[in-house]
């Protein structure tokens, strides 16, 4: 059942510029429905803290945010069953292959269960997805992201925090969100 309620953007770091703060808030105005329950904004955590995650690919290699030390990483918390989850796949694609390099990447984490492996990875395969996919069937991500509702998009900063949050389907290059991530990117330049 998708919700009806709008997307979570949430800002995650004082230090974000006044563009990314315009931009957050044209994107709280403006929403899109998930497959789970979207909620208002939270404040910003008084303490910064390092998202900690390891998990292995599909294709067999360790993915680990302290490896990625100084880069960005946009995560993506999806599940086969949801169908705005799925529509994301070409924006996700496409956002992977404009900005993929040292400073930026995409990594898509599936919470399906353990016996839906299969269907992961031929979802995957069919859908040609250019960025590492872990399939987290523990869910052990929805715990480190607090996320309450798929598809939830996360972005990790160079430092290992969690600078800004979209809980509802992305729509479109230029929405909101991927302003935000682009301008972010911009300024760490």
């Amino acid at each position: 059942m998708r919700s009806v309620h709008p997307p979570r953007i949430t800002p995650r770091s004082s230090d974000l510029g006044t563009r990314l703060r315009t931009l957050l808030a044209a994107a709280l105005l403006t929403g899109a429905p998930g497959c789970g329950k979207a909620t208002a904004p939270e404040a910003a955590p008084a303490e910064q803290v390092r998202v900690r995650y390891e998990a292995q690919t599909l294709d067999g290699a360790t993915f680990s945010l302290a490896a990625r030390d100084g880069a960005f990483t946009l995560i993506n918390v999806w599940a086969t069953w949801c169908e705005p989850c799925i529509d994301e796949f070409p924006l996700l694609a496409e956002l992977h292959r404009e900005l993929h390099g040292p400073p930026f990447s995409v990594l898509a984490v599936s919470v399906d269960s353990a016996r839906n492996g299969a269907r992961v990875k031929a979802m995957v395969r069919d859908w040609e997805l250019p960025f590492p996919v872990v399939h987290d069937h523990e869910n052990r991500i929805v715990t480190t992201l607090r996320v309450s509702g798929y598809p939830t998009s996360v972005l990790i900063d160079p430092r290992g925090v969690e600078v800004a949050r979209r809980e509802g389907v992305l729509r479109g290059a230029s929405g909101p969100f991927l302003s935000l991530v682009r301008g972010a990117l911009e300024d760490h330049e």
